[in-house]
């Protein structure tokens, strides 16, 4: 499962305009990338497509190697993804639909303020999934009252407090496996 399918339910925000906006640019003028490797990286991109042309152009910008329409379309042919991103035609109508490539910082700057909007929601997500699990793992435990601690990202264990008659009751477990 990709990290931006852990949210079943509900759309994560993107902007299309945005991502393609920025690959876009990158495909008219390759000298963007500059302005672009500032803001974003490619797990900014929800679209795969995009994501997938920027990391091709961020691979070339690194090895000093021109940045165009030509030069991506071997990167990612070289990778067997230029099928995948909707081949040459998908390439040249990106490259053509900007009218100016003077955006791509502003256009990048979208694409960041939703991807950090897509993992506060996945981390809303992630924590609404631990809170089930604990209730599960530690029936009787107050949701609201339940605290999941986290060290980087990986869940250790579990602080949680139950009431039991009108005694406040701390416990310590650890962290149950997912599944």
């Amino acid at each position: 499962m990709e990290n931006n399918e852990i949210i079943i339910n509900r759309e994560l925000p993107f902007s299309r305009e945005a991502e393609e906006g920025v690959a876009g640019c990158i495909l008219a003028n390759g000298n963007c990338i500059s302005d672009a490797v500032e803001v974003v990286s490619p797990a900014d991109f929800f679209l795969g497509p995009a994501r997938e042309i920027y990391a091709a152009a961020i691979d070339l910008f690194n090895e000093n190697k021109p940045i165009d329409f030509v030069t991506i379309a071997e990167v990612l042919g070289k990778y067997d993804k230029l099928d995948g991103v909707g081949g040459s035609i998908y390439l040249a109508n990106l490259a053509s639909s900007v009218s100016t490539t003077e955006n791509v910082k502003y256009y990048a700057n979208i694409v960041a303020e939703k991807a950090h909007a897509q993992r506060t929601a996945q981390g809303s997500e992630q924590r609404r999934h631990q809170e089930e699990r604990l209730l599960r793992y530690a029936p009787g435990t107050a949701p609201s009252l339940a605290l999941v601690n986290a060290h980087e990202g990986e869940q250790q264990h579990i602080d949680c407090q139950e009431i039991d008659g009108k005694q406040l009751i701390n416990h310590r477990l650890p962290l149950p496996p997912l599944g």
